[in-house]
């Protein structure tokens, strides 16, 4: 009985799911390379106060799981934590379970604002709000751990990609850096394999070229990290019917 998902077909909804499950993976990566935490910590960093869609939520009056039900009403149940929502968008990724098309749609959907809201909270600028049924979230929630103050040391810079679409070089742009500062550009397939790795010279202003003649047509994530700072993350669509290595 579970709707309001907005689907906007199934296709679109999977694209947008594989970037924001690379992005919360790009994130996890973040908080062991550069906040020193195991990744056993980070993946069982409970949601806490993170709005997660109730086609995928079963709280009880103690506690939250995250779960889907297949078209033959096998239950897949995963817990309430960020590793938990990361194996459940790439379990529906790896296309494994039996869903009819519109069980797909709506667990899709569900599954991408999940992921949308979490990488948004974690970044600082949050797109929706809701605690558990008790009204608060456990101290050790995402709220209170995952996000730290060196947010705002990306806070105002201009990124953008132009192309996008591109073929063959994609123009990097980032501007107000206030200060010399250290920035390493990569790209990641859908699958989370990073394709290309460039690490550019301290400027205040930069304007770089990034080569993707190589790569497939298909939707790839740029991700950006200044000064070892929490990265940018944007994606970037791809028309090279030449590629080679889109994998």
């Amino acid at each position: 009985n579970c709707t309001g998902c907005n689907p906007m077909g199934i296709g679109g909804l999977k694209n947008s799911l594989a970037a924001n499950a690379i992005a919360l993976t790009l994130n996890l990566r973040y908080n062991q390379e550069y906040k020193g935490l195991t990744d056993n910590a980070v993946r069982h960093q409970r949601l806490g106060c993170v709005g997660i869609h109730e086609c995928i939520t079963d709280c009880s009056a103690t506690d939250c799981h995250l779960r889907m039900f297949d078209q033959n009403g096998g239950h897949h149940q995963f817990p309430y934590t960020l590793g938990g929502l990361l194996d459940m968008a790439n379990k529906f990724l790896d296309g494994g379970l039996p869903f009819s098309t519109g069980q797909k749609t709506l667990y899709a959907g569900a599954i991408n604002q999940a992921l949308t809201n979490v990488n948004g909270y974690w970044s600082g600028h949050p797109t929706q709000s809701a605690c558990g049924p008790d009204g608060s979230a456990a101290p050790t929630g995402l709220g209170a751990q995952a996000i730290g103050s060196d947010e705002k040391s990306t806070q105002g810079i201009d990124f953008s990609l132009s192309p996008n679409p591109a073929s063959r070089s994609v123009m990097l742009k980032l501007g107000n850096l206030n200060e010399e500062r250290k920035v390493q550009v990569e790209v990641f397939s859908t699958l989370g394999n990073r394709l290309i790795f460039n690490e550019l010279d301290e400027a205040t202003s930069i304007q770089h070229s990034i080569e993707i003649g190589s790569l497939k047509t298909g939707m790839y994530v740029v991700m950006v990290t200044v000064d070892g700072y929490r990265p940018l993350v944007q994606k970037l669509f791809v028309n090279n019917e030449a590629g080679l290595n889109g994998r």
